[in-house]
């Protein structure tokens, strides 16, 4: 008989979390697990609507809102992301009158289901760890002053302290953390909070039957200004907004002023919401919108020499694992779980204390490289990514669940 898993993700469509969950849920989808998701946002299932769309624009559009402006003007916090997770949903009566063996939760923030209803699901709970949320109070990522200046209206309200305390007092579920990174497995173990929970540590995974080279890619997708176009390109997906100091922006742009301050001529591709402004001498941007075809994704890092990743914290990030899969270096910084995606001067370049000069050093290892030198790069990018293919961290997966199960039916809860 089949192990019946329902997902639990806030959307399926934007970041990285949204990306991991239906990579996991994709590779679930064999023989003997029956894997469907429910989308909070919207309160549906991928698979088959639900009947309940009540209260649907207060669920989507109105609660996130509401909590946003209240962090944004009263949190004592304003270098890193937060959620409150506030309002009940009364998901959780779904969930626990479903006939799911085990649900998975994922990121489920954005005020689509609350502290409360987690607390109150009575079915066995895997949780994915894509940031520090589960095991901290508001924050998403770890403590990190950026110094930045931060307007507020009367006061400030310490919500990380707050939501924290909450989170004690109603958490007594056993909770069965996945951890995609070894650095994320460290955070989890050393953390004392919550009490009862076992800790795993199983990587996302990558298609990597989809997510490969495509040739002559340059003559499919070709989006390049040809009066500036330069021997090199380098691709950037800008997720997020230039608020969201973690992604980097500034450290890009600084790394980019370096270069072509030192003569060197290359393209960036640079796709997202954020445009990069196109006034350098040497460097030639080019600025698409954000990309939900994987398709054009796919032509989009074939085209490119390497991914550029300027990031301060990443957990896991999946568009390492599929430019790799695409056989294209990353260049990165090395912070959080990136290293255990990338080997330094083998499938990528990995900079040291965020500093820009040294994260330059990156472009121009590629741009030192011959054709056949980068070629071998590829084939062995390729190579290392097979590690965390669906096939194998589908098992990992199941095995987890098998366990989980079989220690419920024994009435046994791991401390």
């Amino acid at each position: 008989m089949k192990i019946k898993v329902l997902h639990l993700v806030h959307n399926i469509s934007n970041g990285g979390a949204a990306r991991s969950a239906i990579e996991i849920h994709n590779a679930l989808e064999n023989e003997e697990i029956y894997s469907e998701v429910l989308i909070l946002e919207k309160r549906q299932l991928l698979k088959k609507p639900m009947v309940n769309f009540k209260n649907y624009l207060f669920t989507a559009w109105l609660k996130p809102r509401l909590v946003n402006w209240i962090l944004k003007n009263f949190s004592c916090n304003c270098d890193y992301l937060e959620s409150l997770s506030f309002f009940d949903s009364g998901l959780e009566k779904f969930i626990n009158n479903s006939n799911f063996d085990i649900v998975n939760l994922h990121w489920i923030n954005g005020e689509t289901i609350s502290i409360r209803d987690i607390s109150n699901i009575t079915k066995p709970l895997v949780w994915t760890l894509h940031d520090i949320w589960p095991l901290s109070g508001s924050k998403h990522l770890p403590v990190v002053n950026f110094n930045r200046a931060k307007k507020r209206i009367f006061f400030c309200f310490d919500f990380d302290k707050a939501i924290y305390r909450k989170k004690k007092a109603l958490w007594k579920n056993n909770f069965n953390f996945v951890c995609p990174s070894k650095w994320m497995f460290q955070i989890a173990i050393n953390s004392n909070f919550p009490e009862s929970k076992t800790v795993t540590h199983i990587p996302n995974p990558v298609n990597t039957l989809f997510w490969k080279e495509i040739a002559e890619s340059d003559k499919k997708f070709n989006f390049t200004d040809p009066q500036r176009k330069n021997k090199f390109t380098f691709c950037f997906l800008s997720s997020g907004s230039l608020d969201d100091i973690n992604k980097g922006f500034d450290l890009l742009s600084d790394t980019l002023n370096y270069l072509d301050a030192q003569g060197y001529a290359f393209n960036i591709v640079n796709i997202g919401r954020v445009e990069l402004k196109n006034t350098y001498k040497n460097v030639n941007v080019s600025n698409l919108s954000t990309i939900t075809n994987d398709e054009d994704l796919r032509l989009i890092y074939s085209y490119s020499d390497a991914l550029i990743m300027p990031s301060r914290f990443e957990n896991f990030p999946n568009v390492a694992l599929e430019s790799l899969s695409c056989s294209r270096p990353v260049i990165a910084f090395n912070t959080g779980g990136v290293g255990d995606i990338i080997s330094h001067k083998r499938t990528g370049f990995l900079a040291n204390n965020f500093e820009p000069h040294l994260l330059a050093d990156g472009f121009i290892w590629i741009m030192e490289k011959t054709e056949e030198e980068r070629a071998l790069i590829g084939k062995e990018c390729r190579v290392a990514v097979e590690k965390f293919s669906e096939l194998k961290v589908s098992k990992l997966y199941f095995s987890l669940y098998k366990k989980i199960l079989q220690n419920e039916l024994s009435g046994y809860r791991p401390k």
